[in-house]
């Protein structure tokens, strides 16, 4: 990235200059670790411009307050190690009433009630993409321009992890003993031919169940936006936040990002992926990627659509990701890269 963009664009800025590109990207940080990495580390490098990748995990992530890669097997190893951001009840139930994603839960309430009588999900492939888009078409910049006023207004509020300390005191442990000193551990290696049975079989049987992913979405869906007390819906379920509750919070986060980076003389450009490979349902995907397309608009706070780029890659027939934890491959790496480059090649001199 540093080498393309002195190449070609150095010459090309109102004053000759040599570009330097630094990566602060941490495995499964939220936004909040984000923007908090920002105002302890990044911004003392004084950068121009600050790229903030996003995808709809992150939706989620800028929520939980644990993070644990053996849910289900350890789950009471599990510790408070990320900080929680919040903002008031009173100013997400004005969001919520903004938003008026009343058809998004009635949705969810009919699946839900699909899923306890073993139903499928109601829709065939084009009817659920038809669908998705009548409900991309409900946000419109008035209801963003509404949604705007009360994030600018409302405070935010980020809790410090309960048990961080305790955390570094077993990382460093773990680091002198059984990782000898190093911070890195080689994974281990697997053998090919196995992997490479398993992959044509998960493939055949993809060719055999075209709506398998309407099953995997009924489920998601369910699990995630059901909301398990109406009396206080703002709690969600047991396992997830209020879908209004996550994404308000993510917003926020956003756009006191932005101001912080303005107010150092910089951009903050969000590098959006949510609508690629969503795991969390692509009818919420859709609609988080829409309010954050017109959102970024509206308060000054560039905006790539990474996602449209990385789908027409996969729809080409090229992989972006690795298949075992779903991290970008060289491909996927390049079109991110590309994206940043092309955004700075328009706007560098504007």
């Amino acid at each position: 990235m540093r080498k393309k963009l002195n190449e070609h664009l150095s010459n090309q800025a109102s004053s000759p200059r040599q570009f330097q590109v630094l990566n602060f990207g941490i495995s499964a940080y939220g936004t909040d670790q984000a923007y908090l990495t920002y105002l302890k580390y990044a911004r003392k490098f004084h950068p121009d411009y600050v790229f903030l990748f996003f995808f709809d995990t992150h939706i989620w992530r800028s929520w939980a307050s644990t993070y644990c890669s053996n849910f289900g097997t350890n789950d009471h190893l599990c510790m408070n190690i990320r900080p929680t951001p919040h903002i008031r009840p009173q100013g997400v139930n004005l969001i919520r009433a903004i938003l008026n994603l009343g058809e998004f839960h009635r949705f969810i309430s009919e699946l839900r009630l699909m899923k306890l009588t073993k139903k499928k999900f109601p829709m065939t492939p084009p009817e659920y993409l038809k669908y998705i888009a009548f409900q991309e078409n409900q946000i419109d910049e008035k209801m963003v321009q509404n949604l705007s006023k009360v994030i600018n207004e409302e405070n935010l509020n980020i809790d410090a992890p309960r048990d961080y300390k305790n955390f570094t005191l077993k990382q460093n442990h773990l680091i002198e003993t059984e990782f000898k000193g190093a911070r890195v551990k080689i994974r281990n290696k697997k053998l090919f031919l196995p992997s490479l049975i398993f992959t044509l079989n998960a493939n055949l049987m993809g060719l055999q169940k075209q709506d398998q992913f309407l099953d995997e979405e009924l489920k998601n869906l369910v699990k995630v936006y059901k909301i398990g007390n109406p009396l206080q819906a703002l709690k969600g379920n047991e396992n997830f936040p209020l879908f209004e509750v996550a994404l308000a919070t993510n917003l926020k986060i956003i756009s006191d990002m932005a101001k912080a980076v303005q107010r150092d003389g910089a951009k903050l450009i969000l590098v959006d992926a949510t609508k690629n490979l969503p795991r969390y349902g692509q009818l919420p995907a859709a609609l988080v990627a829409k309010i954050m397309e017109k959102f970024c608009k509206l308060n000054d706070i560039g905006y790539i659509p990474l996602h449209d780029r990385l789908n027409k890659s996969r729809k080409d027939g090229v992989s972006t990701h690795w298949k075992y934890d779903h991290h970008f491959n060289e491909t996927g790496n390049k079109i991110f890269s590309d994206s940043m480059f092309s955004y700075l090649n328009i706007n560098i001199n504007n």
